[in-house]
């Protein structure tokens, strides 16, 4: 039972990994802390009515939000329980949620007045549903197996039980799910359907027709709890290759679109377009297979550690689109603290001189040797081309050192099977990592459950911190986790490299003002509140 629950977990977090890889410059990802916005002149005063067409880069996943890939879908018609602005949790569908001194019994009241968007009433009845319809997909297709039970106490109250304390869990609650719309659905035909009315949820925007990898349009909904939006309608425009999405943007086909570092003198020296940046939330870093001989202490991980110049790659690379990482959580993460971490500056004389303090001595081929093994590392990575560019800078400095690196360019499925096969079967992996914003404990699938992080790493003082963090206590849980990141960075079972920017362009018609642009891949906190500039 144990060896099957550690491998569902392997496999959601191996998900979530893969979901993150490519975001960074322009890519979608994980919550973002407070935007950039510049323009030479913004027009400002909210405008009621108007239409706007935005760019994506992949088919929003399906008929309704249920079976959606992208979590635009969720954000915008479905309805969310609360969201992130900045750092602060904003109500929307919760009028309150509580929990108990224990974190085993959490208490929701939801807000009087929500409606569907066919005007029926959302009730804790619907949450309940969607807990037991959850209930019936296995943990690899996002269903739900943590023991949760929910019981509606009346019609705008429930209650979650949990077997063990959980002070996070109010992220994980169920969204809700109209039954009226759905009980004759079984659910794992949920992914199946192609009738538009099962898209009925209670966000800001009702979705009214799709053509399947060409367009979504989304109305307005006048009943909106949070108010109704400001826009008749957004169009979201399905366009794949980055290019083609700039020419879009140019000649008027798009009001906005996600760009990346390769374009920004592009779009940033056009004063037609107001332009956003914000940390993606995802931290791309390498991870090391601790199992293999050659990287079994931490004195050579750490030596390798500083032989990666962030700073190049984040200026040459990335063309100044990122900020260099060194805490194991990003820096949307409420807990975040670089601080107390060993950061491991990039210095080619320190890390030679900690190489032969680990035992490693120069080979005849120039290349370092220990107990009769090359210190010769296999960079795994599926194609990113980011990767691709910044392992030719870790090259020369690695070789300087006595290294040799070489990048294996692999396929998902090649890349998915030695991360998270039964065993480890790589050297060094390159990932990107994000959690959503409200779930820091779930960083312990890769820093305190060996069984389901790809390196193996594991650290029982960690594992114990992660414990110590399941509290109420916000100055007790704040303490655990820098010294998590404090203990991680000294261990170095990872190098965290750099977190991406998201970059996004409207023209100047596009007003996110009051919406307040995110770089999680939502586009914008409040949907309802984007407008269109007279």
């Amino acid at each position: 039972m144990k060896k099957s629950l550690t491998k569902h977990l392997a496999l959601a977090l191996a998900v979530l990994m893969l979901a993150t890889l490519f975001a960074g410059c322009g890519a979608e990802a994980q919550p973002a802390a407070t935007p950039e916005a510049t323009t030479d002149s913004q027009p400002s005063g909210p405008v009621q009515g108007g239409t706007i067409t935005l760019r994506v880069a992949f088919d929003l996943g399906g008929y309704t939000w249920l079976s959606a890939t992208n979590q635009l879908l969720t954000h915008y018609v479905q309805g969310r329980n609360f969201v992130w602005d900045g750092n602060e949790k904003v109500n929307i569908l919760f009028e309150s949620c509580e929990v108990s001194e224990d974190g085993t019994v959490w208490t929701v009241k939801l807000k009087d007045g929500i409606k569907w968007h066919d005007g029926e009433s959302v009730t804790s009845e619907d949450y309940i549903f969607a807990r037991e319809f959850w209930g019936q997909i296995p943990v690899t297709e996002n269903g739900i197996t943590d023991g949760s039970v929910y019981e509606a106490t009346d019609e705008l109250s429930f209650t979650v039980t949990l077997p063990a304390p959980n002070f996070e869990y109010d992220s994980s609650i169920v969204k809700p799910m109209p039954q009226h719309v759905w009980q004759d659905v079984l659910p794992e035909k949920r992914n199946d359907i192609t009738d538009i009315k099962y898209s009925i949820g209670c966000g800001p925007f009702k979705l009214t027709e799709i053509v399947p990898n060409e367009y979504y349009v989304l109305e307005r909904f006048e009943d909106y709890i949070g108010g109704a939006p400001y826009l008749d309608s957004i169009v979201f425009r399905v366009i794949p290759d980055a290019e083609a999405a700039m020419i879009a943007l140019e000649s008027g086909q798009v009001d906005g679109t996600i760009y990346d570092a390769n374009q920004s003198t592009r779009v940033e020296q056009n004063s037609a377009y107001i332009t956003y940046s914000a940390p993606s939330g995802t931290l791309q870093r390498l991870d090391f297979n601790t199992q293999l001989a050659k990287f079994s202490d931490k004195e050579t991980r750490q030596a390798i550690a500083m032989l990666v110049n962030k700073e190049a790659i984040v200026n040459q690379v990335l063309r100044g689109e990122a900020v260099a990482s060194y805490s194991c959580f990003p820096i949307a993460d409420p807990y975040f603290d670089d601080s107390v971490v060993n950061k491991y500056e990039y210095d080619i004389d320190a890390a030679k001189e900690l190489l032969a303090e680990a035992g490693w001595t120069e080979g005849a081929d120039g290349i370092l040797e220990r107990d009769g093994e090359r210190l010769s590392i296999e960079l795994i990575s599926p194609g990113v081309p980011e990767i691709e560019k910044a392992a030719l800078i870790m090259q020369e400095d690695m070789k300087k050192a006595g290294i040799e690196l070489t990048l294996k360019n692999v396929d998902f499925s090649q890349y998915f099977d030695a991360l998270y096969g039964a065993e480890p079967n790589f050297e060094l992996a390159y990932q990107g990592a994000g959690m959503p914003k409200g779930l820091t404990s779930n960083w312990k699938y890769i820093y305190a459950m060996p069984e389901a992080n790809p390196g193996r790493y594991e650290n029982p003082e960690v594992t114990a911190l992660f414990e110590k963090a399941a509290t109420k206590d916000e100055e007790i849980k704040r303490e655990a986790y820098s010294e998590i990141q404090r203990l991680v960075s000294i261990d170095c079972p990872d190098i965290p490299l750099y977190e991406g920017n998201s970059l996004y362009a409207t023209n100047q018609s596009v007003n996110f003002d009051e919406a307040k642009f995110d770089g999680s891949g939502i586009i914008v906190v409040y949907p309802e509140k984007i407008f269109v500039n007279q």
